[in-house]
């Protein structure tokens, strides 16, 4: 069932100075608080349109010159930040 190399994995022993950080870290308030927000189910809805709006601009199947790309990306983001307000469309 184990693999040969998986039994030679040396693990942290208790009295180890670096389980004692480990540990001192995994129990700190801001680890904790950040892995709070973590569990809620964190929405990316908003970074995957972000993502969508570089793709019209700058497709991944064309290699761009340095300053094309980077006019590009200035038009995706100039384009995203004009309709980030814009109300959502309702139909009938």
């Amino acid at each position: 069932m184990f693999r040969s190399e998986d039994r030679d994995v040396q693990f942290l022993q208790s009295n180890d100075p670096a389980h004692k950080v480990l540990v001192e870290h995994i129990q700190s308030k801001p680890f904790m608080e950040q892995l709070n927000l973590c569990t809620h189910g964190v929405h990316t809805g908003k970074l995957e349109v972000l993502h969508s709006m570089f793709l019209a601009y700058v497709s991944k199947r064309i290699d761009y010159d340095p300053p094309s790309y980077n006019a590009r990306v200035q038009l995706a983001v100039l384009d995203h930040n004009e309709n980030c307000s814009r109300k959502p469309i309702i139909g009938k």
